[in-house]
């Protein structure tokens, strides 16, 4: 599969490995087993682990690659904190969690790999905004359904703010990008002020911690986690 892939993510991936002395691992899948992805990493006592699934685009396969490896590269060369369950949570608790890390980690992950010439979003992802944008100006203030329990689905509308807000606030885009994007936000605030105010919050935490550090990444994972009544749940540990 090596052979397939483009000289610029075989060098990056190259890049990583010599970074973290460990190799990368790829490993094609029909799922993921999680709703509406199309990689994963995992993490391994001796490789960068990563899940992804078969038949996608090449230049959305090979964003994707870059992107997970990069989780890897963020765990084992920078040191940044993983979490550990020190009790088992239920599925509203366990899914939160997740869209805690993959909020903060995924705005250093995406800069990095802008920095390294590949995009730092899905090659779908301005479709997806728009798409989103239309449906909040259709819906006139109604929520859309993204998961059939309340918590959970404000959560997930926070999640896809904070990442258009990210975008806007970190990353270098051409106008057309920062256009769809700010429309996104713009009718965001207007139409959804309650879940808005709650996003607000993640803003203050991500913008008064450098997460671009292991140690400011550390602080802002755990404030999410006390905002959310999370944090007794999980230890942090470093690989």
């Amino acid at each position: 599969m090596m052979s397939e892939l483009s000289e610029k993510i075989r060098a990056y991936i190259e890049k990583i490995e010599k970074e973290t002395g460990r190799p990368v691992s790829i490993k094609m899948v029909q799922d993921v087993g999680l709703r509406g992805m199309k990689a994963e990493f995992e993490l391994d006592p001796e490789y960068i682990r990563v899940k992804i699934v078969q038949n996608i685009e090449t230049e959305k396969f090979e964003q994707s690659i870059a992107h997970e490896i990069t989780h890897g590269f963020l765990a084992y060369k920078k040191k940044y904190c993983q979490l550990d369950y020190v009790q088992e949570p239920n599925e509203i608790e366990g899914k939160s969690i997740d869209i805690i890390v993959t909020m903060i980690e995924d705005i250093v992950v995406n800069k990095i790999i802008q920095e390294e010439n590949f995009q730092p979003y899905p090659y779908d992802y301005l479709d997806k905004i728009q798409n989103d944008t239309k449906n909040i100006r259709k819906s006139k203030g109604r929520f859309p359904q993204l998961h059939q329990d309340p918590v959970l689905n404000d959560r997930i509308m926070i999640l896809r703010y904070i990442g258009a807000w990210s975008l806007l606030k970190y990353f270098n885009l051409d106008s057309f990008s920062l256009r769809v994007i700010s429309k996104f936000i713009k009718c965001f605030k207007k139409s959804y002020p309650k879940q808005y105010e709650a996003a607000e919050q993640i803003e203050e935490i991500i913008l008064e911690n450098n997460i671009f550090t292991s140690e400011g990444y550390y602080k802002a994972i755990k404030r999410c986690l006390e905002l959310w009544n999370l944090v007794n749940l999980v230890k942090f540990v470093t690989v």
